[in-house]
């Protein structure tokens, strides 16, 4: 279903996604969004209700009636045009999955071989999802990028263990968390690159 709005006095691609996670679909900020685009399509699965504003590449998801994730797509992806908004941390379409790793360090959460490769860093509230299966393909290309409420998390951004003393970035971008000067020494020379 297709709705017409006449107001076009929003941007899309200008918002503070992270303070919209958890509202629910009658608070003022959602409502004012959804009143001041153009069009938009409505679907519904169970108990899900996915709100897809195409021209835009994003996709709001509401779990019984709060916003729990926010899709931004690459073009073409589901019949999405690009988002063309500043992408949280700083990701650019153009990064591949090492250059996400590179930025953001590894992560527990993570798929692919049989699945295209994906990378959910929880504690950043932020997963990426490329075309491919291949962890060795390094012109894997980003599809869509969800973001979701954050989580607490002690990981070391390099081992994955728990960081018992923090160690963190020299610019201090709250990005990444160390639990050793050698794990910062190891990832700095490449994180400093996007930092």
């Amino acid at each position: 279903m297709a709705y017409k709005i006449n107001s076009s006095e929003l941007s899309l691609q200008n918002l503070d996604y992270f303070s919209l996670i958890g509202k629910n679909i009658t608070d003022p900020d959602i409502q004012y969004i959804l009143n001041s685009n153009k069009s938009f399509k409505t679907k519904e699965i169970s108990n899900h209700l996915y709100i897809n504003f195409l021209e835009e590449g994003i996709s709001l998801n509401f779990l019984d009636k709060r916003l729990t994730t926010i899709f931004f797509f690459n073009e073409g992806v589901h019949g999405y045009k690009q988002f063309k908004g500043m992408l949280p941390y700083k990701i650019t379409w153009e990064m591949k999955n090492k250059a996400i790793v590179e930025k953001l360090g590894d992560t527990k959460i993570k798929g692919g071989g049989n699945v295209p490769v994906w990378l959910a860093f929880n504690n950043l509230g932020i997963e990426f999802s490329f075309l491919g299966k291949l962890w060795a393909d390094t012109e894997n290309v980003m599809t869509h990028i969800s973001l979701f409420q954050k989580e607490k998390s002690n990981d070391c951004s390099v081992c994955l263990k728990e960081v018992k003393t923090k160690h963190i970035c020299n610019n201090k971008c709250g990005l990444v968390l160390y639990c050793s000067e050698q794990c910062k020494n190891i990832h700095m020379k490449f994180h400093i690159n996007y930092c």
